[in-house]
């Protein structure tokens, strides 16, 4: 997959996650956080656990932290209170996101991380760790929105089409 591909799927999630973020400052506290039937408990919960993964497997590809030292990242989502902190979260991950895109070659992709623990040994390229935190915080980002719509206050149209079709 060539690297102005990546940049694109990224390009998109950043507009798709912003849409979420809107459309939760126009939740009162109570909601943002409130028990729901999301696979994490709350909208709140469901962005920590989405960003933190993304943060993750992002710190590891871009080399700022070992896969030991990325995978023992923590987020309590208590530490997240409100919108404003879940924003604040998510503006460090998304600059991180566009540092590491903006110099990638497409030879960076083909890079392989490794895991060699007892039992359970893999790698995987770059590319497809990329495309992994894409497709996971799509996943996430779908339940969020379903929770928002229940809310009334859906973000509406989140498809990779329309970002391109607004974008080029």
């Amino acid at each position: 997959m060539a690297v102005e591909t990546i940049r694109s799927i990224y390009g998109y999630d950043s507009s798709a996650t912003e849409k979420m973020l809107s459309c939760c400052d126009r939740l009162d506290p109570a909601q943002f956080t409130q028990a729901d039937d999301s696979p994490h408990g709350s909208i709140r919960n469901q962005l920590v656990h989405t960003f933190l993964i993304h943060k993750r497997w992002l710190s590891w590809a871009d080399g700022s932290l070992d896969g030991a030292a990325a995978y023992a990242l923590q987020a309590d989502p208590a530490d997240y209170p409100d919108i404003q902190a879940i924003r604040a979260m998510w503006d460090g991950i998304d600059e991180q996101t566009r540092q590491f895109l903006g110099g990638m070659t497409e030879q960076d992709l083909h890079h392989e991380l490794r895991v060699d623990q007892p039992g359970f040994e893999f790698a995987i390229t770059i590319e497809k760790v990329m495309l992994h935190i894409a497709l996971h915080s799509m996943q996430h980002r779908t339940e969020t929105a379903q929770s928002l719509t229940r809310l009334g206050v859906s973000p509406g149209d989140v498809d990779y089409l329309f970002y391109v079709l607004e974008n080029g």
